[in-house]
């Protein structure tokens, strides 16, 4: 089988979202190819210039609550640069200290001058085969999920390697004509991960060649030293797990492939509580107030699904909505933003759950992020990005592109950075 016809199979974003037609990218702005060979020794010339820190890992922060630190972008915004790189969608970017780090499936992991765009190294895919998790940054270092069971940690500045962990994988329980499609396609840490104090914080999945989850030893839970790449703790959990860890309070909240919520302690990995519920769950989870809120999927094949919250000391379920296969929800200021595949951003009280608003968009939607007080940031599959007030639901701004933008906005210092399916980076403000 072929790397497409994996990544078709593999319903994080693209089976549930669906794609727009292609079209030829027209667009401001200056528009660059990653040069052939180019690798982590080619740092341009263009040094990172500050910007305030934040937006720093996928969903924003640790707590994965979707916030980024703005201050909002006013719109309509123009497009200050563009970057357009072969075919291969881009993941949710990261930014910290005036630098922007990007993942692209087949494409590698690159970073950019945040402030103009201008390309400051970029490590190929090459070795490890497809990079699929966003990137987080702290302490000079991005951590990324990179190939088969390998986690990787490279300089922010030059792309050097740190250090990588390439897990020990069993596939003797995965038939034997599936095995090779199910080691490189499907064992992997498609989790982004997520940094909290000195720890890294990830989880890995493996499914066999037909798209049905397998079982691996390694599959489960991870913490690992952010200096060193040092394994902390693995808490095997035989189906694994997609979705990214709330990490608040040295407690660690996870939801597993099969949408059984955890809670365990960040330090040793013991658990102190889980809850189990019915369907399917690709996103990850966001802690605020104490309450836990996941989004999780029916079954394959239907369109029903719900955000679920539960209290996060307990585990008890304070309550329960409808919402046809949500994406991860952002959590802020007592509000959790839910978005869906059939184009609903609907806004919920933290509390009790009950709908504030919601605002209806013309395509299927990604994960919404948000900036406190001001609006909440949605890229949909028909190529466009919305900006939607969040004490009114009131739509402020659209911007419409060529291609599905199937990741979350990163919003930081008035301008917007999204890529899109089709291989094209974008900074708006």
């Amino acid at each position: 089988m072929t790397n497409q016809r994996g990544r078709g199979q593999y319903d994080l974003r693209l089976s549930q979202l669906g794609r727009v037609s292609r079209r030829r990218l027209v667009a401001a702005g200056a528009t660059a190819v990653f040069a052939a060979g180019l690798g982590p020794a080619a740092v341009g010339e263009a040094q990172a210039q500050a910007l305030p820190l934040g937006g720093t890992m996928f969903r924003g922060n640790a707590a994965k609550t979707g916030e980024m630190p703005g201050p909002d972008v006013a719109g309509p915004p123009a497009v200050r640069w563009l970057f357009t790189a072969p075919d291969g969608e881009w993941l949710a970017p990261a930014v910290a200290d005036g630098q922007l780090f990007a993942s692209r499936y087949n494409g590698g992991l690159a970073s950019f001058n945040a402030l103009t765009g201008a390309p400051l190294w970029h490590v190929p895919a090459g070795e490890f085969d497809r990079f699929d998790s966003s990137p987080a940054v702290s302490d000079s270092l991005v951590v990324t999920g990179a190939g088969p069971y390998t986690l990787l940690a490279v300089e922010a500045s030059t792309g050097t390697e740190r250090w990588r962990y390439e897990a020990e994988t069993d596939l003797s329980g995965i038939p034997a004509a599936a095995r090779d499609y199910a080691e490189t396609i499907y064992g992997m840490f498609f989790s982004s991960p997520t940094i909290a104090g000195d720890a890294v914080y990830v989880s890995a999945w493996s499914a066999t060649g037909d798209g049905t989850i397998g079982e691996n030893p390694a599959n489960g839970f991870y913490a690992f030293d952010l200096a060193t790449g040092q394994v902390r703790w693995h808490v095997r959990v035989a189906h694994g797990a997609i979705s990214s860890p709330a990490v608040v309070d040295d407690v660690v909240y996870i939801i597993d492939r099969l949408a059984t919520v955890y809670a365990l302690d960040a330090g040793t990995g013991q658990q102190l509580w889980s809850v189990t519920a019915s369907g399917i769950a690709t996103s990850s989870p966001a802690v605020a107030d104490g309450m836990v809120v996941v989004a999780i999927r029916g079954e394959p094949k239907t369109l029903d699904g719900s955000a679920l919250a539960f209290h996060a000391r307990s585990g008890m379920v304070a309550w329960r909505h409808a919402v046809m296969q949500p994406s991860s929800p952002a959590l802020s200021n007592g509000v959790v933003y839910v978005a869906s595949q059939d184009g609903t951003l609907t806004a919920l009280n933290l509390v009790d759950g009950s709908r504030r608003w919601s605002f209806q968009a013309a395509g299927a939607l990604a994960a919404p992020t948000v900036v406190p007080g001001g609006a909440v940031y949605v890229g949909a599959a028909d190529g466009s990005i919305h900006a939607v007030d969040v004490a009114s639901g009131e739509e402020r701004w659209r911007f419409t592109g060529q291609r599905a933008f199937l990741s979350s906005p990163t919003v930081v210092d008035g301008t917007a950075f999204s890529g899109d399916d089709g291989g094209t980076l974008y900074a708006l403000g």
